[in-house]
């Protein structure tokens, strides 16, 4: 028994391109930043198959730039604090040496939270890695505040380099 097979040379897939452009511009609560939106489209269709739609963003933002004779606050600097990437991973204890001045009490916390973390802590973490998640959840002593309320603080209300010893 033979059996013939017929290849067609046909595409099984026509694809086109359209682009919508939108210019927009909007203002977002009190931040002083114009949006700009474009937008495009790609479908591609199959004979035997309803069209299918891919749509990607490209989103670019201008924000005007602070007062340069303000300090630069959370408030007149939205933008992400990146510096912090560049520095180098060390044991806790290490890296919480510069903040030992500005939180009471930190050597023993540190301490605590290394004392209390598994020798084999779950999800692939190293013991300085959890004791710093751990820490940074602890509760320090009334009247005293914890890491994480000083940290946080330190990000809302106070000039960027006061955030320099946290990383």
């Amino acid at each position: 028994m033979q059996i013939d097979i017929e290849i067609q040379n046909q595409p099984a897939c026509t694809s086109y391109t359209s682009e919508v452009e939108f210019d927009e511009e909007t203002s977002i609560d009190n931040q002083e930043q114009t949006v700009e939106r474009a937008e495009r489209v790609d479908v591609a269709t199959n004979r035997s198959t309803k069209p299918k739609h891919r749509v990607s963003k490209t989103n670019s933002i201008t924000e005007i730039l602070p007062n340069p004779s303000e300090p630069i606050t959370f408030e007149n600097d939205p933008s992400p604090i990146i510096e912090y990437a560049a520095e180098p991973i060390l044991p806790l204890s290490l890296a919480c040496a510069p903040l030992l001045d500005i939180l009471y009490n930190l050597a023993f916390y540190v301490q605590l939270a290394l004392d209390e973390t598994p020798a084999n802590p779950p999800n692939g973490l190293t013991v300085h890695e959890s004791a710093a998640i751990r820490l940074y959840t602890l509760e320090w002593e009334a009247p005293h505040k914890s890491l994480y309320s000083m940290l946080n603080y330190t990000l809302k209300s106070s000039n960027r380099e006061e955030l320099r010893p946290y990383f």
